[in-house]
């Protein structure tokens, strides 16, 4: 059932930025806020929390456009179809 996989992938998503959002609040909070600043200056363990935070997010979007492109997109027997109200793709 449709309503049943965009449900699942509603509370994954919900579970995933649930997780993100603290690290992220620890990560951005904890060093001084400099826009042009580089990475390699910084302390190893906020690089190493940098690089884990980007990893995470990066699998996580894999994830939801899987889950929308395809799970929201797919008719039985055809496979995903986009229509021209699919702006995203």
């Amino acid at each position: 059932d449709l309503d049943t996989y965009f449900a699942s992938a509603c509370i994954a998503s919900f579970c995933h930025s649930s997780m993100i959002v603290p690290g992220l609040a620890g990560v951005l909070f904890s060093q001084k806020y400099v826009p042009s600043g580089k990475l390699e200056t910084s302390p190893t363990w906020y690089q190493d929390a940098t690089h884990a935070l980007m990893g995470f997010c990066t699998g996580y979007m894999i994830y939801d456009s899987i889950m929308g492109y395809v799970v929201e997109t797919w008719q039985p027997g055809v496979g995903p179809v986009l229509t021209a109200d699919d702006w995203s793709y």
